[in-house]
């Protein structure tokens, strides 16, 4: 009875100061006696003797749990700083624990952001990651009973093997795990059922897939971390199924695609949607998923900046969810970092005139030498400009509207 009511009572919304304290807290009481310092700028707890815990994905997860669970979420980012965790275990201590792991490629440019904090954009980010497509990259994990240490710089050297092999060894653990039916949450639906934060990993066995009973081959989605699901490639109302789960599944964070996969010779790649319903679901989809990733890089490079004391407008990742396209501002009279969408609003060459919007893809012939590519992100890409397009260049464009 006791717990039926907790689940009803209202959750807790600590903001993120407060969830931040409340981290530490927990910490504290499971045992952590390293100093911690709260890096409010960042929303990240800092260790002194180096490396740091983000709070974004623990604290939208608090949020979105139940009231009775909202401890659990914290416990499990609390456990990895509780153990003992070293990095360059010997290969023969470390072989059978290796496990391939799908993430967002953001994640690399959250690892160059922050490490370039410390030691300047020129410290060499030598990354060991296989591309999977433009939004996913797999990397090398190691296992550990409360936390999965990422290893973005690829196998220890002292190992003697190169990252191709470091991943087929973890391929092969991954598939010695316990074998589990998939569950079906809707009709021609499957969703991967171990919850060892490994599903989406499963990807990367195309015979797992291919044993699910389809309406066809299998498509399937990896939304966060935790997800994947499957249907047939004929059976379109099961793939728009799979976009709106989705959009539930990406409530409890880690998210990593918005794509949809197939195989081609045993390879993950993207899928070209059949119908317009299938298309518009996933521009939504890509639209949050695009969002999140972006303000996360804004608030890391903001950061940076400042600390570097450099003059950079660094324009936010816009959505407008209605028109179904993204959106960012170019800024007048200092240098601008613009994220990657489908429209720029520019600034007015005075105050007589409204900010103009065009189309990206349309303006670029005759503003895009303006924009070069900032090469040192990762992803999502970001370009960098000096100065605005002048009245004459922007007489040369077709404004457009959201309308």
């Amino acid at each position: 009875m006791l717990s039926r009511l907790l689940h009803w009572l209202p959750r807790r919304r600590p903001d993120e100061d407060a969830f931040a304290q409340h981290f530490v807290r927990a910490a504290r009481r499971a045992g952590v006696i390293v100093p911690l310092h709260y890096n409010r700028a960042l929303f990240r707890i800092d260790l002194e003797e180096g490396g740091h815990v983000n709070l974004h994905n623990a604290h939208r997860r608090y949020l979105s749990s139940p009231r009775h669970l909202q401890e659990q979420v914290v416990a499990r980012y609390v456990a990895w700083l509780v153990g003992d965790h070293p990095v360059h275990d010997p290969l023969q201590e470390v072989r059978s624990r290796l496990l391939p792991v799908l993430r967002n490629a953001s994640l690399l440019d959250q690892t160059k952001l922050a490490a370039a904090e410390k030691a300047g954009w020129d410290e060499d980010a030598s990354f060991q990651y296989r591309r999977v497509s433009n939004e996913c990259v797999v990397l090398l994990g190691v296992d550990s009973e409360e936390h999965t240490l990422i290893k973005p710089e690829g196998p220890d050297a002292s190992w003697g093997i190169d990252l191709e092999h470091a991943l087929a060894v973890a391929r092969g653990n991954l598939r010695e795990q316990p074998d589990l039916p998939f569950e079906q949450p809707a009709d021609g639906v499957f969703k991967a059922a171990w919850g060892d934060g490994y599903n989406s990993s499963r990807a990367l066995l195309p015979d797992m897939l291919h044993r699910i009973p389809l309406r066809g081959l299998p498509v399937f989605m990896i939304p966060t971390r935790e997800l994947l699901l499957v249907a047939g490639d004929r059976d379109l109302d099961a793939q728009a199924t799979l976009f709106r789960l989705t959009e539930e599944g990406l409530e409890d964070g880690y998210a990593v695609s918005w794509e949809l996969f197939q195989y081609v010779d045993g390879e993950m790649q993207p899928v070209e949607l059949a119908t317009p319903q299938l298309r518009s679901l996933q521009r939504r989809l890509r639209l949050q998923l695009q969002e999140g990733n972006y303000a996360v890089q804004q608030e890391l490079l903001t950061h940076l900046h400042q600390v570097q004391g450099n003059h950079v407008f660094v324009a936010a990742y816009g959505i407008n969810m209605k028109a179904e396209r993204s959106f960012c501002y170019w800024a007048e009279g200092v240098e601008v970092s613009l994220p990657k969408t489908d429209c720029i609003v520019l600034a007015a060459p005075d105050i007589d005139t409204e900010p103009m919007m065009v189309e990206w893809e349309a303006a670029m012939p005759v503003i895009g030498h303006l924009l070069e590519q900032d090469h040192r992100h990762i992803h999502p890409p970001r370009y960098r400009a000096h100065e605005c397009p002048n009245r004459e260049l922007q007489a040369q464009l077709t404004p457009v509207s959201f309308d």
